[in-house]
């Protein structure tokens, strides 16, 4: 198997944390590379702008298995900026990553090329075994396995590629360039520390927007750090904006900021199709092909 190479296009790392995350990889026979880029720091980002995007370019440019993004943080829709257009012209390398960097898997997903929404390095060394199962399956053979058990928050069942991320993220890149497009996709959404009513203003924002026009359903992840009863407010809240949208919508797709993270296929260029289905009785699967 050809080798990763690791980027830190957002946050600065702790050097402890990236020797754990780096083990992590080498404990599930995942081969890697990376360059001095991950030990640069500028305030509360991984370098200067143009270091990061210098740095991811190269990365993409050797043509490595992916590129994975080692943190998240902040400061990847910078990185995205100080590009510009040399993103272009690069060859269309997967891109492992998620939280911060969902304005980069939006990038890929616009430009057709394969992208996973999967945990960052410094998190496997607290996934739980299943999330760990789920990310070797995924680079070793290119399997993503259904989920089943989901909850349904309203019925139906449709096909489409996933795309979405960080619920945050999605907001703030609203009105930018680096907006993504998610209309014809199941759209996946998950979010750490935030309150039921900044969950809401951030469905609104991101509804009244048009940003949810045309997408095909809806599967919500983790929403963590928040009290139980936040967290049902949140569910009630997710439910009402898949409603006023009227597409399919499902609870507890096992991505998130915790110990559960399972990789996903991001967009067409993945290759991979999702198929989510949610009955009126309460069961749903997200099930995928190729």
């Amino acid at each position: 198997m050809s080798a990763f190479r690791l980027v830190a296009p957002a946050g600065p790392l702790r050097p402890d944390r990236r020797e754990a995350g780096i083990a992590a990889l080498s404990a599930l026979d995942i081969p890697a590379s990376w360059g001095e880029d991950l030990s640069f720091r500028e305030r509360f980002l991984a370098g200067s702008d143009e270091q990061r995007a210098t740095a991811l370019l190269d990365a993409v440019a050797a043509r490595p298995r992916g590129v994975w993004m080692i943190r998240g943080g902040y400061g990847s829709i910078r990185t995205l900026a100080a590009l510009g257009a040399r993103l272009d012209d690069a060859p269309p390398v997967p891109l492992w990553g998620f939280s911060d960097g969902t304005v980069l898997l939006a990038a890929w997903v616009a430009r057709g090329w394969p992208a996973w929404h999967a945990p960052p390095v410094v998190q496997l060394p607290r996934l739980d075994e299943l999330s760990l199962a789920r990310v070797r399956a995924a680079v070793h053979a290119g399997h993503v396995a259904p989920f089943e058990g989901l909850e349904t928050l309203l019925p139906g069942e449709v096909s489409a590629p996933l795309a979405g991320g960080n619920l945050c993220v999605l907001t703030t890149a609203v009105g930018t360039p680096y907006e993504a497009r998610l209309a014809g996709h199941i759209v996946v959404l998950e979010d750490t520390g935030e309150p039921a009513y900044k969950v809401d203003r951030m469905m609104t924002q991101l509804r009244l927007s048009g940003a949810f026009d045309g997408v095909a359903g809806f599967a919500f992840g983790a929403f963590t750090k928040v009290r139980p009863a936040e967290l049902g407010a949140i569910r009630e809240i997710v439910t009402e904006h898949a409603a006023a949208v009227g597409v399919p919508a499902v609870w507890g797709l096992p991505v998130g900021h915790d110990v559960v993270n399972a990789p996903l296929p991001f967009g067409a260029g993945s290759g991979f199709t999702a198929h989510l289905a949610a009955t009126v009785e309460g069961g749903a699967t997200l099930s995928f092909t190729r």
